[in-house]
Parts: structure tokens; C-alpha cells; sequence
């Protein structure tokens, strides 16, 4: 008995030391990043279906714009993933439906928001749920305090993603393990945005679910942050809504 009182103290103290260890490392990478907007391509290969370029305008906490231009000529369909619900548009008819994350399967059980997101694509560290970067550190774990390269493995406590660092503090892979599946995102190479923020050159996706599996490969291209300013998200107002099974249906067949 006295055990099993004593060791729950152990461990959250210990908890509590990582996560005081962290806070100012964690803070850093929680915060928002000396560029805020950016504006380039991703050429993503689907499986075996691909390359198709992608073009994305982030804004940091605000707007994940992306769309598709069929041949580099003519924009087919797009998304808008904000903060509370993501919009989907045809830009043949004009159309758009817009999804809560709560509505997507499997999303709202796994703990997958906005900030989820925008932190796989940013490369940043992310709290499910958190907006605020002081409140966030107070869920970041060390897992691994050396991974024997001068790396580290950090976690948050809220939806258990894994995240692998480098020795210069840039993430090299976003992982998360489930009774029925395991998803990953790992990056590759670097490109220098600004002095002081870079981006990826690339990151493959990987998610397994039960017999199921999922590969992409998304490349950065051209990413700077010159061509992100003004409104990068759809004017619903000059778009008809539709159901998103329709929706889904009037995209697919031009993908």
C-alpha cells in the first residue's frame, strides 16, 4: 500500500521536473514564428498517384489556404482549414460545404484540431486544443532526454504525439501510436525562408489503420512570404453552399 501511494508522488514529480526543464524550449517552439505568413507550392505524390502541385498560402493561428489548379492553368477546387471548421470549394460551379472537425471520423476521438494541422506543416511543436504557448509547455513532456545523436523526444500529455528534435532543435519526425493505428510525418532537408525561419524540403506522410495504409509525399517549393499578404481565405459570399456529400462527389472526378 505505502507503494502504490508513494510511486504516483515519484511520478508526477519527476513529470513536473521534465516539464519545468522544458518550458523555455517548449514556450519557443509553441510561439508564433518570426514569419508569420507564406506563400509557395507543394508538389504532392498520393500513393501512386501524382505528383500534383498544390498551392498554399498560410497564416499562422488564422488561415491554411490550399488549391488545385488543373495544368497549372485553372483553379478546380480548393480548402480553407481554419481555426474552428475547415471549407471546401469548386471553383468549376461555384460551390462550397464547410466541415467541423468533430464531423470527420476518427479526427475528434484522436484529438486532431487546426493547430495540428498547421504544426505538421509548419514543422512546430503543438498542443491539441491550446492556443496559448505558455499554457501549451505545461503539457510537454521529455521522453528521451538523448537519443544518442544530440537529439531529444518530447511529447505532449493531451493527445500523446511524439515529437523526434534534432540537435538544432528542428523536428525531424511527428509520430502518434494507437491501439488501431499509427501515423507519422518525417522531414527531410531544409530551406531558409528568412534568417532567422526555414521549412522542410520535404516530408512523407505515413497512416496505418488496421490492414489499411496511406503514403504521400508532399515537397516544399518556392516558399517565401512575400505572396501571402491580403485575404488568402474564399469569399463565401459570392459561393453557393451545397451538402458535403455533393460536394465531395463533384470534386473527386476531376482529381
Amino acid at each position: 500500500m505505502m507503494l502504490c501511494m508513494v510511486l504516483p508522488v515519484v511520478s508526477c514529480r519527476t513529470a513536473r521536473l521534465q516539464k519545468s526543464a522544458l518550458k523555455e524550449e517548449a514556450v519557443l517552439m509553441l510561439a508564433e514564428p518570426s514569419v508569420t505568413d507564406l506563400s509557395g507550392r507543394f508538389s504532392v505524390t498520393y500513393g501512386t498517384s501524382g505528383p500534383f502541385t498544390v498551392r498554399a498560402r498560410m497564416r499562422w493561428n488564422k488561415c491554411i489556404h490550399l488549391s488545385y489548379n488543373a495544368l497549372g492553368l485553372m483553379e478546380v477546387c480548393g480548402v480553407d482549414i481554419l481555426p474552428d471548421r475547415i471549407v471546401l470549394v469548386n471553383r468549376l460551379n461555384d460551390t462550397y460545404s464547410t466541415v467541423n472537425y468533430s464531423d470527420i471520423p476518427y479526427l475528434d476521438g484522436i484529438k486532431v484540431d487546426f493547430r495540428t494541422v498547421q504544426g505538421i506543416l509548419w514543422n512546430r511543436l503543438f498542443v491539441y486544443g491550446m492556443a496559448d504557448p505558455v499554457q501549451a509547455s505545461g503539457h510537454i513532456d521529455l521522453i528521451t532526454a538523448n537519443t544518442g545523436d544530440g537529439g531529444k523526444v518530447l511529447a505532449d500529455d493531451v493527445s500523446d504525439f511524439r515529437f523526434n528534435l534534432e540537435q538544432d532543435g528542428c523536428i525531424s519526425r511527428i509520430s502518434k501510436t494507437a491501439m488501431l493505428y499509427k501515423a507519422s510525418a518525417a522531414y527531410s532537408g531544409k530551406t531558409a525562408v528568412s534568417q532567422t525561419f526555414s521549412l522542410p524540403s520535404q516530408m512523407n506522410v505515413s497512416v496505418v489503420f488496421g490492414s489499411k495504409s496511406i503514403t504521400a509525399r508532399l515537397r516544399y517549393s518556392g516558399f517565401s512570404s512575400a505572396g501571402a499578404s491580403g485575404e488568402i481565405s474564399y469569399d463565401q459570399s459570392e459561393l453557393d453552399k451545397i451538402p458535403v456529400s455533393e460536394m465531395l462527389k463533384s470534386v473527386k472526378k476531376y482529381l
